[in-house]
């Protein structure tokens, strides 16, 4: 149960902001902009068309879509940042992560086990890389946080023991 790799990081809010666009959110952006898109589409043929009750309903629904690409990750930012300030009583704590056997996290008083079976996904992002296990739910590292070892060996090794990611 040597450990192979070592990751230390505390959540930034760069980290933070790459995780909520890049992960939680995405698919909901990705969607609501091609709903954004084909509504617009729709809106433009209904004025053309002289059709004021769908030129009406389709400018609301503009709206509403345009609101929540907008709010949706800033909410859902603000929520994480509450969470993670709730489970720590307030203070920032260092997030270790160790890799043997398996992947041990260790976020203050938090500790967590994974299997490399259960990473379904490796999400290589600017500033961190994210072990990503479905459900809204993955390891995030710091590209910054290895110390003793290269960033190039650390994703060869976990494409090799992550036989489940696509």
């Amino acid at each position: 149960m040597d450990t192979i790799f070592e990751n230390r990081y505390r959540f930034s809010d760069k980290m933070m902001n790459e995780y909520v666009y890049g992960v939680l959110m995405k698919k909901t952006i990705i969607y609501g902009i091609i709903i954004l898109i084909a509504g617009i589409a729709v809106f433009a043929w209904s004025i053309v068309r002289g059709n004021i009750l769908f030129t009406g309903i389709y400018g609301a629904v503009i709206f509403i879509v345009a609101a929540t690409l907008v709010f949706a990750p800033k909410l859902t930012k603000r929520e994480l940042k509450r969470n993670i300030y709730t489970m720590h009583k307030g203070e920032q704590k260092e997030t270790i992560v160790k890799f043997s056997d398996r992947i041990y996290m260790k976020e203050g008083e938090l500790t967590m086990t994974v299997d490399y079976t259960q990473i379904r996904k490796i999400i290589d992002m600017k500033t961190s890389i994210v072990l990503y296990m479905g459900s809204n739910s993955g390891v995030i590292l710091s590209k910054n946080g290895f110390e003793c070892s290269d960033i190039d060996d650390f994703m060869e090794f976990i494409k090799e023991k992550c036989i489940n990611v696509k």
